[in-house]
């Protein structure tokens, strides 16, 4: 009887290890493809997460800025309503050198006149004496005339610190009492107004009272506040008078805007050829 040949036993062992190895590659291979692909994901999801929080912020960034300006254009808006007067105010000459006052409200339209004749107000009757307006406040209802000598003889004589307020919520007229007693006398000055017509700066042209015209000190009334404040003083051998003899006054006192003075210092000991005073500086003065 033929001997039949017997199949190799196969070695079912390494078989199986190798399968076990293979699949656990394969698991390996998912894991780390599904891993960067998580990753990847992640990562693109927060980039869009970052731009989308940075979108919003800058968003609400122009949101914030909207509503600022918003906010300053209604201040700047609210601060220009405040500055309109509820009255605009008139100041007209009459043919035999008095004035009138009108005035119109500005919501309703309507002109009424306050005062016909500025002179019989302020109880003036003397034919050689005008009021001649200088400034008008109408936020305060404010008028300021100042007086003037005129006529024969006269020659239009400002009396440079004869000022006198016009009230128009109590409806009356009286001097500035302040300047007028200064210049009560008919002081020679150096003096000038403000470019808003707020203030008037003035020079004793001889403060000493000796003829020297020895002047030192520079005065600045606010009419406003009705504040006289003396803003700049100076030794006695320096003065503002240019000239070398008094009466005779002269000298340089000016606005360059409504809070600075500039003045001229001259030296009260040494003349000119000319006569005058040295000039020694020009100075200014800054009016808080």
């Amino acid at each position: 009887m033929p001997k039949t040949k017997k199949k190799p036993i196969e070695d079912t062992t390494l078989l199986s290890a190798g399968n076990i190895i293979g699949f656990i590659v394969i698991i390996l291979v998912v894991i780390f493809a599904a891993n960067l692909y998580t990753k990847r994901s992640v990562s693109k999801d927060q980039l869009e997460i970052e731009q989308r929080a940075q979108l919003l912020q800058n968003k609400l960034t122009q949101l914030e800025n909207e509503v600022y300006e918003l906010r300053e254009n209604t201040a700047d808006a609210q601060a220009e309503l405040d500055e309109i007067p509820d009255f605009i105010y008139r100041v007209e000459e009459t043919a035999d050198g008095d004035s009138k006052i009108t005035r119109t409200a500005v919501k309703e339209g309507r002109e009424e006149m306050l005062v016909d004749s500025i002179l019989t107000l302020a109880e003036i009757d003397s034919p050689t004496i005008e009021l001649i307006e200088q400034s008008i406040f109408p936020t305060k209802g404010l008028i300021f005339f100042r007086q003037v000598a005129s006529g024969s003889g006269a020659d239009e004589i400002v009396s440079a610190l004869n000022f006198w307020k016009f009230d128009a919520n109590a409806m009356t007229i009286e001097p500035v009492v302040r300047l007028q007693n200064f210049d009560g006398n008919l002081l020679n000055l150096i003096w000038a107004d403000s470019p808003e017509l707020t203030k008037i700066a003035y020079i004793d042209g001889d403060d000493a009272g000796d003829d020297s015209g020895l002047a030192t000190t520079v005065y600045v009334y606010n009419f406003l506040t009705e504040e006289l404040d003396t803003v700049l003083t100076l030794s006695e051998n320096q003065t503002f008078n240019a000239q070398s003899s008094y009466p005779l006054v002269s000298g340089d006192l000016t606005w360059k805007d409504e809070h600075t003075i500039i003045v001229s210092i001259y030296d009260q000991e040494s003349d000119t050829e000319e006569g005058d005073k040295a000039l020694i500086e020009q100075k200014e003065i800054v009016i808080e």
